[in-house]
């Protein structure tokens, strides 16, 4: 499969398109992983991966308000360059990308006032609200309903051109910030379960889904073992046979990084010491495509918070 050159790339992304050359610049950061996406559908057979990036970047050239039309010629151009043939498009219609996280949850309004305070800047105003509902819910009422939903939200407005990656960043750190105060009460919790390693394969900057589940079952009286995300899979694979775990949870955020969660699975599947351990995984790429849990030989999957936390204890306790 050939790489897109940046020449290659400019030549189908035409500059008269854009009102300036900030804007091309920006679609052609989101344009170029195309060929990794394009392979890592083809190494899975997953259609659904590719047709989910696909209607990701449509979004992304609705903010520049590019017409379909733009959007197909440059799609055909860049699948002729990777693979060498014309793209089968009825494979691959357009979606909308979902924005009802915060209004189909129990806390619709305590997620919203959260959010609307990190649009205006204001993480102090934010994180004062968090602390407030320490006394009024519970930790995992919060991640589940506040917290998840406004990272949903968050995504949808920085895919739509609502806000800068700067800003999705601030909110994003910030959220992390708001979770952190729940700590102490979080690992105060009487521990009765057993032990959950948990980690983010991959090079992706995001590894918050997997720490909040990780959070809600040390909550839940699980003891957790937290990596975090940015780690080569041999070290992931040294720390479960070092810690012996009931369980191991693996998060990822983007299908370009399911290369690096199948290794780390392979390792684990293939040592005597570690091979009957279960595997939870999570993240965007299942809920693309639920199959990929089979593919990857994985034993379970989350779909969101609640259902890793229900199934991890489901795992724990069989």
């Amino acid at each position: 499969m050939n790489k897109i050159r940046r020449e290659q790339l400019e030549k189908v992304l035409p500059s008269t398109w854009f009102d300036n050359k900030r804007q091309r610049e920006l679609l052609m950061l989101d344009i170029q992983p195309f060929a990794e996406y394009l392979e890592v559908s083809r190494r899975y057979q997953s259609n659904r991966l590719f047709r989910a990036y696909l209607s990701w970047l449509a979004s992304r050239f609705d903010v520049f308000n590019l017409t379909r039309k733009q959007f197909w010629t440059l799609v055909k151009e860049l699948f002729r360059i990777v693979h060498g043939a014309n793209l089968p498009k009825e494979k691959f219609p357009i979606d909308t990308p979902p924005h009802n996280a915060i209004q189909d949850s129990p806390l619709a309004s305590e997620a919203r006032e959260f959010l609307d305070a990190l649009l205006e800047g204001s993480a102090e105003k934010a994180l004062s609200m968090s602390l407030e509902w320490k006394h009024t819910h519970n930790l995992d009422q919060v991640y589940l309903h506040v917290f998840q939903p406004i990272l949903y939200e968050t995504g949808y407005l920085w895919q739509t051109g609502r806000i800068s990656i700067a800003t999705e960043h601030y909110i994003t750190a910030s959220t992390q910030y708001a979770m952190s105060q729940y700590y102490p009460d979080l690992f105060a919790t009487p521990k009765h379960g057993g032990l959950v390693l948990a980690a983010a394969p991959g090079e992706a900057p995001h590894e918050i889904g997997i720490r909040m589940v990780a959070d809600v079952l040390e909550y839940k009286g699980y003891r957790t073992h937290y990596l975090g995300g940015n780690l080569p899979e041999s070290e992931i694979v040294d720390a479960v046979i070092a810690h012996s775990p009931d369980l191991i949870a693996l998060g990822i955020t983007l299908p370009i990084e399911l290369t690096a969660l199948e290794d780390v699975i392979q390792r684990i599947k293939g040592d005597e010491r570690t091979r009957d351990i279960p595997i939870l995984v999570g993240g965007q790429p299942f809920n693309q495509d639920p199959s990929l849990k089979e593919k990857l030989d994985a034993d379970a999957y989350g779909e969101n918070l609640s259902d890793a936390v229900q199934k991890a204890g489901e795992l724990i306790d069989d």
